[in-house]
């Protein structure tokens, strides 16, 4: 399970931890981004969000280029979607 730390990565696991069946739990591991995946695709795509969330950069540089809102779901679009053009030597 890949979750993002969202500023608070121990508290995020701990919740993260609840939630998963006590029979699946020899199976699953939690691995917690320190900050937010978006941020990776912010510096991708040149996105600059300095002292906002790259989730909230994100949403406004999709709503300004793109005409749409950017929601969680749409994390692996970004890795398939070619006009999107994600740089990952940026990474």
């Amino acid at each position: 399970m890949v979750i993002d730390g969202d500023r608070n990565p121990e508290k995020k696991r701990e919740n993260a931890e609840l939630h998963i069946p006590s029979d699946l739990k020899d199976r699953v591991d939690v691995i917690v981004f320190e900050y937010e995946a978006e941020e990776w695709i912010c510096k991708s795509l040149s996105v600059k969000y300095g002292n906002v969330k790259p989730s909230k950069a994100l949403n406004h540089w999709l709503k300004t280029k793109k005409g749409r809102e950017y929601h969680k779901r749409d994390l692996p679009r970004f890795v398939v979607d070619k006009e999107l053009k994600l740089n990952f030597k940026k990474l």
